[in-house]
């Protein structure tokens, strides 16, 4: 799951940098570029969800 994580989020933000520099609807569609942002965000959510019911006491450790 982490590993599918990252990728989407490699995957927008090439995607966001590509509209930066070339303009919105050069080579991609911008929905492109957003909904993989919005994926990668959903999926990084479910793996902090699923780290915390793993070991509760990691919040407690990290502070």
């Amino acid at each position: 799951m982490g590993g599918l994580t990252a990728l989407v989020g490699v995957v927008a933000m090439f995607a966001n940098a590509i509209l930066i520099v070339f303009g919105r609807d050069a080579f991609l569609p911008s929905g492109v570029a957003g909904g993989s942002g919005v994926f990668a965000t959903l999926l990084l959510a479910v793996c902090l969800i699923s780290v915390v019911r793993e070991d509760p006491e990691a919040l407690k450790k990290s502070s």
